[in-house]
């Protein structure tokens, strides 16, 4: 997604007569004093010219204070910048060189598609080359492609070589397309929360699959069912969730995951899964005689709603 708004902006750029490009990518001897010699220097070959500043992970303070300062100068319409990196810390965007930045330029903010927005994204794409799939097929490519929207598109772009327009074929399509799916922690936690046992048990071996550490899907768990029991108490107590919610770290579309899990699992079934988690912890960290993956599973289907025998976790 990036990577397609950046080349928008480029598309743009040339079409308004800006037709060189200088590319500044922070992770090669990159200083911010580079930004102010690139903006005085003059190409010998076209008037206007887009400076590019590619940000390895977060941009530092000094790279946003210099931004900010230049896009509140006068304009210079012979230049135009472009910045693509992660988002910035929180403490960055509230100070006053973020606010700055934000109010002088253009910021378009990129999330991540979520998973049951993911079959929707696909068959715009696939109308965009004339190409339409029932609600079944589109759910399949969505499971085969999660979490790596690069190999999405590829994907879908294949079909659209294979595959004449209009309805596709849903078995010869299905077979063409490849499972390229990558998990993170956070699609487990949002399949346990919004009560989903296959979307769990995919998660988890996908996890697995890509040797993530058992430690780290350990906290995730733990963190979660924790906040639970925070706003089990905060809702006894009377208060409002939505106020809650942010103190917690829980944002956006993630509350209303938190509010579905609410609504379905009990306190005992909370309470139960601290010990649990703390016995695969033990075994995460390589203390035990068995590996921790089948103590999450296990645990994980519980918490998605999955009715299993006490001795099973």
């Amino acid at each position: 997604l990036v990577i397609e708004a950046a080349a928008s902006v480029r598309k743009a750029a040339r079409a308004a007569g800006y037709d060189e490009r200088e590319v500044m990518d922070t992770d090669r001897g990159f200083s911010v004093e580079d930004l102010s010699a690139a903006a005085a220097s003059r190409s010998l070959f076209a008037s206007r010219r887009l400076l590019e500043i590619r940000v390895s992970g977060r941009p530092p303070k000094a790279l946003v204070e210099a931004l900010a300062g230049i896009a509140a100068a006068p304009a210079d319409d012979e230049i135009r910048w472009l910045m693509t990196s992660e988002r910035p810390e929180s403490a960055l965007l509230r100070a006053q060189a973020g606010k700055r930045l934000e109010s002088d330029a253009t910021v378009v903010a990129v999330f991540p598609i979520e998973r049951e927005r993911l079959p929707a994204w696909i068959g715009t794409r696939l109308r965009a080359q004339d190409q339409r799939a029932p609600a079944s097929l589109l759910a399949l490519i969505a499971d085969r492609v999660q979490g790596n929207l690069l190999a999405a598109d590829q994907e879908i772009r294949k079909l659209g070589l294979l595959f004449e327009p209009g309805e596709l074929p849903a078995e010869e399509a299905a077979a063409a397309v490849l499972d390229v799916a990558r998990y993170e922690t956070q699609d487990l936690v949002d399949a346990v929360l919004l009560g989903q046992p296959p979307q769990v048990l995919r998660s988890l071996a996908g996890l697995a699959a890509e040797g993530r550490a058992e430690a780290m899907v350990v906290w995730h768990l733990a963190e979660t069912v924790r906040s639970l029991l925070r706003l089990m108490d905060a809702r006894a107590a009377g208060e409002p969730l939505a106020r809650v919610m942010p103190s917690l770290r829980i944002f956006g579309p993630r509350q209303r995951r938190f509010e579905a899990a609410l609504g379905r699992l009990d306190r005992r079934t909370l309470e139960q899964a601290l010990p649990t988690l703390a016995r695969a912890d033990t075994m995460a960290k390589g203390l035990g005689d068995e590996p921790a993956w089948p103590v999450l599973r296990t645990l994980a289907l519980r918490l998605a709603g999955l009715r299993l025998p006490e001795a099973a976790v």
